[in-house]
């Protein structure tokens, strides 16, 4: 009521908001809080007007954030792999090493490949050619145009891969087929098998390896460090990302390209504390985070006993006017300025006459001269106490005290 520039303290730190940083005092700067006047709440990653402790769809992506794996980032929802990358921007959503764009069942990790396209992949398919004859019998499992091997002149080399089956010595080179599939490695698209074509894959003659990230000649399934960023993959938040290993707020955005890493919604560029979402500020830079601190602004006072607890210059205020004693002229708000009130913190008292340390207003002797207040005609002045002929002078100065 005494400050013209101020009406309203919403989170009662005795700082009226037009001044505060932090109107609600929930430790988030007004500028970095999404709702300044409501405590419970400081960030909305949707825009939707709900802050993100109360909105069931933090990114309005339209999924709840309980079935959401990435609930505060709206172009991604499903991880079918757990890798910590999106479905949308993952490559391999299935993580079986093979790529979406090759994978004829790219949400199964069991599955890459189905020859006959009958819709089974040919881990479960028990005719991958669909030629009616079962792979157990089939020389040729792959091709539906051939089941039955034959070699005329015993040079290695099956009909109808043979250049020459009437001559042993054509074509002159062993046959080579690495997957035993019945097809030439001369020939087959697919070396290993493994259901990635040759050209896509880091290891052709290796069924158990398709890719290399690192290209350190270790694939990755044998890998512990498939990124080769120096971090294991068990440790690795982005075994496949070598300029990424940590996610700390678990958003599937990495640290060093994530502008919030805490995800507390302050950028870690204004956080004090960029990787504790507990805490963001701290004031008097003692290391301990406003929200623990007991003493927020470093004064020496707790906070329980500052009224000014983010004022390392101020902690009372006496009068309750909203000016600490340090800067207010009249602490105790009773008109008479400090430097002229022998009381600067009581209100009711201002002047001792007789230097007794009882102020005035309520000394039963104000001029202590042994005469009570009620008995004394002359209270202020020590020098007199009676005025017999009651011509207002007192009898000790009065040179006929007893003829008016």
């Amino acid at each position: 009521p005494l400050d013209p520039t101020e009406t309203i303290d919403t989170d009662a730190d005795n700082i009226g908001n037009n001044s505060d940083d932090d109107d609600d005092g929930d430790g988030v700067s007004d500028g970095d809080d999404a709702f300044p006047l409501d405590p419970d709440e400081f960030n909305d990653t949707d825009g939707d007007g709900v802050g993100d402790n109360a909105d069931n769809d933090r990114d309005g992506d339209g999924i709840d954030n309980g079935d959401d794996a990435f609930p505060l980032n709206n172009s991604e929802t499903d991880d079918s792999d757990g890798d910590g990358i999106g479905d949308n921007a993952d490559t391999d959503d299935d993580g079986d090493g093979v790529s979406d764009d090759d994978d004829a069942f790219p949400l199964d990790p069991n599955e890459n490949r189905d020859t006959d396209g009958d819709g089974i992949g040919n881990n479960a398919d028990t005719d991958d050619d669909n030629d009616g004859v079962p792979d157990s019998e089939d020389d040729f499992p792959l091709d539906p145009n051939a089941s039955e091997a034959s070699d005329a002149d015993d040079d290695g080399w099956p009909s109808g891969q043979d250049p020459d089956d009437n001559d042993p010595s054509n074509p002159g080179t062993p046959f080579v087929d690495t997957d035993g599939d019945g097809e030439g490695d001369q020939a087959d698209t697919d070396d290993d098998n493994d259901g990635v074509r040759d050209d896509d894959d880091a290891f052709p003659l290796d069924p158990g390896e398709t890719v290399d990230t690192d290209s350190d000649g270790i694939g990755n399934n044998a890998d512990t460090d498939d990124d080769g960023d120096g971090v294991d993959d068990l440790s690795d938040a982005f075994p496949l990302d070598p300029s990424e290993t940590v996610d700390s707020d678990g958003d599937g955005i990495g640290n060093n390209s994530d502008t919030d890493d805490d995800g507390d919604g302050v950028a870690d560029s204004n956080d004090a504390f960029p990787l504790d979402p507990s805490e963001s500020s701290d004031r008097d830079q003692d290391g301990i985070g406003d929200n623990s601190d007991p003493d927020i602004d470093g004064d020496g006072v707790p906070n329980s006993g500052d009224q000014f607890p983010y004022d390392p210059s101020e902690f009372a205020d006496t009068d309750g006017d909203g000016v600490g004693n340090n800067r207010d002229e009249d602490d105790d708000g009773d008109g008479v300025n400090d430097s002229a009130d022998l009381f600067p913190l009581d209100p009711t008292e201002t002047t001792d006459l007789d230097g007794d340390g009882v102020g005035d207003n309520s000394d039963p002797d104000i001029d202590g001269d042994g005469v009570s207040n009620q008995e004394d005609l002359f209270p202020y002045d020590p020098g007199e106490t009676q005025d017999t002929d009651l011509d207002g002078f007192g009898d000790n100065s009065d040179t006929c005290p007893a003829v008016a």
